[in-house]
């Protein structure tokens, strides 16, 4: 009997005790890391997969499940959260005896973030964004206070986006971006060298129009501009976050590539004179040209007035597709 009201205690015990340290880890103590934290493992997420949630009920308990529940693996999000809205839910504390500033950082896939705070645990606030030109918020946390916040994100309209929430010491914050910007040495020797080659390239087409007149080196120029600002900034912005890098990646990039091959077209049939030599080819030239402007006018009205994005990965891939071809 007495070996049996052991077990009983021993087991209340191990319970009390899990429920504490579940209890918790539900909050980060900011003042326990001095570089940067993630806080996957400490934080709820909320899919809103109808897009039909608002901010007065997404508080409500049932809409909550633990990061790891979703079960993203590598931490890159499934296809059809692209068009849906993202709340994650974390709670912060800092244990100090003076203020601190962190950055929350949700990855370099979001082209919004939007932070709020919460208050009396039914209310919320919309804290002032500053995480537009590099996706890092900054939060302020006063001695001794703790505060719950939810992230309102969206990610960028992009095939590939990976989540990985963490937060940074404000002391911390230069070096983890020279770390988390830092791409492999081999490419950014060959992008860089490429620009460099291209930037040759435009000088060249500018003296030979400014020498000759001749049209077809202004439409060489403005192929080589497109080829320079797509491998430069696809170089530069390659692992970075916030709405421009977003906007690059995701639309910028195809932009300046059709409008680079539209352009090419255009000086191959002025450099050929197909007008006169080949008219067949130069009216197929024309065709590709029109066909060309015509997918990237529709990839633009999809990019920015709609959430179809396999539509808009469809035409991106089909307007490469119908590039390779025509070269």
């Amino acid at each position: 009997m007495l070996k049996l009201i052991n077990i009983v205690i021993l087991i209340l015990i191990a319970t009390a005790s899990a429920a504490q340290i579940n209890n918790d880890t539900l909050i980060t103590d900011i003042s326990l890391f001095r570089d940067s934290c993630t806080i996957d493992n400490n934080s709820s997420l909320f899919v809103d997969s109808n897009n039909v949630i608002s901010l007065s009920n997404i508080l409500q308990p049932i809409n909550w499940r633990p990061f790891n529940y979703y079960g993203l693996k590598k931490k890159f999000v499934p296809p059809y959260w692209l068009n849906k809205s993202i709340y994650l839910k974390f709670t912060l504390r800092n244990a100090a005896q003076i203020a601190d500033t962190i950055y929350f950082f949700p990855g370099i896939s979001f082209r919004k973030i939007k932070l709020y705070s919460v208050f009396d645990d039914k209310k919320i606030q919309l804290i002032k964004d500053e995480s537009r030109n590099d996706g890092f918020q900054p939060i302020y946390l006063a001695a001794n206070q703790t505060t719950t916040f939810v992230a309102e994100l969206k990610l960028s309209k992009k095939v590939m986006n990976s989540f990985a929430p963490i937060i940074i010491q404000k002391k911390h914050l230069k070096k983890f971006k020279q770390i988390s910007y830092a791409v492999s040495y081999d490419l950014l020797i060959v992008g860089y060298m490429l620009s460099g080659l291209l930037l040759m390239m435009i000088i060249f087409n500018i003296a030979n129009f400014r020498s000759g007149k001749k049209s077809e080196f202004l439409y060489n120029c403005a192929y080589a501009i497109c080829m320079f600002l797509l491998i430069f900034f696809n170089t530069f912005m390659q692992r970075r976050s916030g709405i421009y890098a977003s906007f690059f990646m995701g639309y910028l990039e195809f932009v300046l590539l059709i409008g680079g091959m539209v352009f090419y077209i255009a000086f191959t049939r002025k450099f050929l004179d197909t007008a006169t030599l080949y008219p067949k080819l130069n009216s197929l030239f024309i065709f590709e040209e029109k066909l060309l402007i015509f997918l990237l006018s529709f990839f633009t009205i999809i990019y920015f007035f709609t959430e179809i994005f396999w539509l808009q990965s469809f035409i991106e891939n089909f307007s490469k597709l119908t590039t390779m071809v025509i070269g």
